[in-house]
């Protein structure tokens, strides 16, 4: 089943008073490559969800966003109880020290001297509450899951239609190499003709010795023959058939077979000079480059 790179979905998971949501987007990318954004509460899981991305998708640059909600507060600052008494009993023992008496529970300086304390460094400190482990790798699974098989479809339709488009592109190949294949057996005798009057031009007498141009004939026949050329481009055709009805992703084995194709379609056209058969091989070639710009779409 032919499937596009081209694809976005969106998910969101809510269980145990946690809640996840994720958008997806699946572009064009050589090779398969996986970039997260995460809150911090599932920053731990970065590597098992970039491997359940890998489980589900062959190829693309794949950019996954995600949001988290938690019922209760995982955020909790804590004070610092210690250090709080340190400050306050050094201004206790300043304000003494000045005359002040017990200036640190004055009113007036009470406000002033809390946000002076809470402002120095370590007085408070920030920490986050362990979440559910399992559950949330349970939550992860099922939202990349959703998100990957809604992409997904998105990718199915684009692939049909790139499939019919492939299709039609090989029957043209088909079609020329069907009339080259006409052609071919005709090529010799052309040949043998346009030697002979080469040769003729040649020869004074205007006779050509006929084992001299049996011999010349041979070369060159053997030369032309494109016969095993045709039954291999006819093979990869079927091959690249094939794995557009596949099941799994065949994208990188249909650019190979485009390459042995342009490979065969290239020594036909430098074998023979024959006119039909070099526009029908300008022709396969034509097919040929419009083939690799689609399958570069494939996954």
């Amino acid at each position: 089943m032919l499937k596009s790179m081209t694809g976005f979905g969106v998910a969101e998971v809510e269980a145990q008073g946690y809640k996840i949501t994720l958008e997806l987007r699946s572009v064009n990318h050589r090779f398969l490559d996986v970039s997260l954004r995460l809150p911090r509460p599932l920053l731990a899981f970065e590597d098992s969800i970039k491997a359940r991305v890998r489980d589900r998708i062959d190829r693309g640059r794949v950019s996954l966003s995600f949001g988290f909600e938690a019922q209760d507060n995982l955020e909790e600052v804590s004070l610092n109880r210690p250090l709080v008494n340190a400050f306050l009993g050094a201004g206790r023992q300043l304000a003494t020290e000045l005359g002040l008496q017990d200036g640190v529970s004055s009113p007036e300086l009470a406000g002033p001297l809390l946000a002076a304390v809470l402002a120095q460094p370590e007085v408070l400190t920030r920490s986050v509450k362990p979440p559910d482990e399992e559950t949330l790798r349970a939550l992860l699974v099922q939202c990349v899951d959703q998100a990957v098989d809604q992409a997904n479809e998105m990718k199915e339709r684009e692939g049909r239609t790139l499939g019919a488009d492939l299709g039609r592109r090989l029957d043209l190949i088909a079609e020329s190499l069907a009339q080259v294949q006409k052609l071919a057996p005709g090529v010799p005798e052309e040949a043998k003709n346009a030697l002979r009057t080469r040769l003729a031009r040649l020869n004074d007498a205007g006779e050509v010795d006929p084992q001299r141009l049996a011999q010349e004939v041979a070369i060159l026949a053997d030369r032309s023959d494109i016969t095993e050329e045709c039954v291999r481009l006819e093979s990869h055709l079927k091959q690249f058939r094939s794995c557009m009805r596949s099941q799994e992703q065949g994208a990188r084995r249909m650019g190979f077979l485009l390459q042995e194709m342009h490979r065969e379609v290239n020594t036909i056209g430098s074998k023979t000079g024959h006119l039909d058969i070099t526009h029908e091989v300008l022709r396969m070639k034509e097919e040929i480059e419009k083939l690799r710009e689609q399958v570069q779409n494939l996954e």
